[in-house]
């Protein structure tokens, strides 16, 4: 029966029309998968040409149904080769109805300008056969979807008032659809700058036709507009409009919910955003949504509040969203570096407390005892800026390493007066410089910490890296020739001592102290050597004029030591007077003035029993002689 060649024109157009009737029945019951089968069966062999056509139209629509568009316009193709000789089709697989399903799936398939003009096809068929087509449903539902539908193809290409057009045509009209058109009218106002007129137009949607599934999209998108205009409280209203009479769609409650806390959050309501976030949980939210309004919930306990732990005790409460150790240590870390970041250091020192008692062996510790130290150090509190610095050093190597043994080393030769501490962390931060110029930082404050614990070795290593560095400056090159020279002098390497002293004398053009004090000692090298006369005038010319009593006093001294040499104890004697008699800051310098005159009294006491022992002696010989 299936071979065509035996059976009548009759029977075949016969079976033809009850393949294609059994298809439509079965797919008014929405079996369109078997109405299919019966549509395909009808084409297998199908001499009518009106059953044909319309088997083909109803192929298309199902495979439309199907989201198979190329499939579906496959079909209207074939169907629009006959179709438009025909004149007998029913209203619902007439060309108009083609042309409609047509721009449907070129809509779907984002053929924009093809289905513009599948619209325009439908409507221009549609008005022409108007008064022929008694199904008054189906052609004013497809007059007004075909407007708005035309609509869209200009509002996609972005041709605004093209699409304006047909909104308004299909707003004056009064077609179904009127609420989707007032909300793109909207939309298309908003995109062409004018808010106030946007938000008119949408006011209209959710006023006149509050039911409409696009009343709370349009409250949402004033609320948006009211927002993105700012004009908050505005927003506010729009928006608790949303939430308290379109409950029943959690999608849209979600959002408005979502904006209620950002305006909250603008407002610096920061409880009352909590509140609006937390109620998004409870409204079945996408993930996406869940994770916007978790992350904004984050955002205001870690940097608005400073309390992530409240922030952790609520994602406890809500089922698969507690916060696992990892996130607890991220969390409670931004909390500290939040505060420090915005310079409240007294919030940032008891946070970053919290979080080392916490997670002292975390990825986070290192930076959190380092901001904690800048912390401290802010705050003045230089004994626990110092010990954090030195937690930073004892981790060993980290971004922050280099900072934080410079910091160190600074606070324990300035603050703590920890100069053998000092000494050890310069020569950390030189190793860690990088750059020369740190490197020269180092040098300088090692060569300093050295001198300050007489270590001759230490002095004498890094006082020649800063006396031969570029970067030296002509008064630290002084300050090193000073220092080599002192070492020197202490080794009795005069001639080394020598030059280093002149060097500094030389290079010293700020009149300073460690002027003063080279000068002095430039005498002392003199003295050591046994140079008396050179070593005397040395010491006097720089006591004279010297601003600085110590080393006019230290002169004074040697010089009194130069007198003794001399054997002019008388000299010396009034040298160390003036010392025990004129000097005020400095009692060291006076005790060892009285030490050195006691002395004296000794040496006059033996010189005058000598002196006598010496004259009797005469007077005996003289004696002797006159006998």
């Amino acid at each position: 029966m299936s071979n065509a060649s035996y059976k009548s024109p009759k029977l075949r157009e016969t079976l033809q029309k009850a393949n294609v009737y059994q298809g439509m029945e079965l797919y008014q019951k929405n079996d369109i998968v078997n109405a299919k089968r019966y549509f395909e069966n009808s084409l297998l062999d199908a001499p009518d040409a009106t059953t044909k056509t319309m088997a083909e139209y109803w192929l298309a629509d199902i495979t439309h149904q199907q989201k198979d568009y190329a499939a579906s316009q496959r079909y209207l193709n074939s169907y629009f080769t006959t179709a438009r000789t025909l004149n007998n089709l029913p209203p619902e697989s007439a060309v108009y109805s083609a042309n409609y399903l047509n721009g449907y799936d070129n809509l779907k398939q984002k053929n924009y300008t093809a289905a513009q003009t599948n619209f325009q096809d439908c409507l221009t068929a549609l008005r022409a056969n108007w008064s022929n087509i008694h199904n008054d449903g189906l052609k004013m539902q497809m007059l007004g979807d075909a407007t708005l539908r035309l609509g869209d193809c200009f509002f996609k290409k972005n041709q605004y008032d093209n699409a304006m057009k047909y909104y308004n045509e299909a707003i004056s009209k009064n077609y179904a659809g009127v609420p989707y058109a007032l909300y793109q009218q909207g939309i298309i106002q908003g995109l062409q700058g004018k808010p106030v007129d946007k938000i008119l137009s949408l006011e209209k949607v959710y006023n006149t036709y509050p039911t409409s599934e696009f009343a709370p999209i349009a409250l949402l998108e004033v609320g948006s507009t009211y927002l993105n205009i700012n004009q908050l409280d505005q927003a506010q209203s729009a928006l608790m409009q949303l939430i308290t009479n379109y409950r029943n769609r959690p999608d849209i409650m979600v959002q408005g919910l979502m904006k209620l806390g950002l305006i909250a959050q603008n407002k610096g309501n920061s409880e009352q955003a909590i509140n609006y976030y937390k109620q998004v949980f409870y409204n079945s939210p996408s993930a996406l949504q869940a994770k916007s309004a978790q992350d904004r919930l984050k955002d205001i306990y870690v940097n608005d509040l400073s309390k992530p732990d409240d922030y952790f005790a609520f994602l406890q409460t809500i089922p698969g969203y507690k916060a696992d150790a990892l996130e607890q240590d991220s969390v409670t870390y931004r909390a500290a570096e939040v505060q420090y970041e915005q310079s409240n250091y007294q919030k940032s020192v008891a946070n970053f407390t919290t979080y080392l008692s916490r997670f002292p062996n975390s990825v986070n510790t290192t930076p959190a005892f380092y901001y904690r130290a800048e912390s401290h150090a802010a705050l003045k509190d230089y004994d626990n800026a110092q010990a954090d610095y030195e937690n930073v050093v004892q981790r060993g190597q980290s971004r922050f390493y280099e900072k934080s043994v410079e910091n160190a080393a600074l606070l324990a030769y300035n603050n703590k007066k920890d100069f053998a501490k000092a000494l050890d962390l310069y020569s950390k931060f030189e190793k860690a410089a990088s750059t020369d110029d740190k490197r020269f930082e180092a040098e300088l404050g090692a060569m300093r910490s050295a001198y300050r614990l007489n270590k001759s070795d230490a002095v004498a290593e890094f006082a020649t890296k800063v006396a031969s560095n570029a970067r030296a400056s002509q008064a630290q090159i002084s300050t090193a020739s000073l220092y080599l020279g002192k070492v020197a002098i202490d080794r009795n390497s005069l001639d080394d001592a020598q030059t280093q002293i002149e060097k500094s004398i030389r290079t010293n053009t700020a009149n300073d102290e460690a002027l003063y004090e080279a000068k002095y000692l430039d005498a002392l090298i003199a003295y050591k050597r046994g140079q008396f006369d050179v070593a005397f005038t040395k010491a006097d010319k720089a006591a004279e004029n010297n601003p600085f009593e110590y080393w006019a006093a230290r002169c004074t001294i040697l010089q009194s030591d130069i007198y003794v040499q001399r054997n002019d104890l008388f000299g010396a004697r009034a040298a160390l007077n003036s010392i025990v008699d004129g000097v005020k800051n400095f009692p060291e310098l006076v005790t060892e003035a009285k030490q050195k005159l006691a002395a004296l009294e000794g040496k006059e006491k033996l010189k005058s029993r000598i002196t006598t022992d010496k004259g009797s002696n005469n007077n005996l010989l003289d004696l002797d002689k006159g006998n």
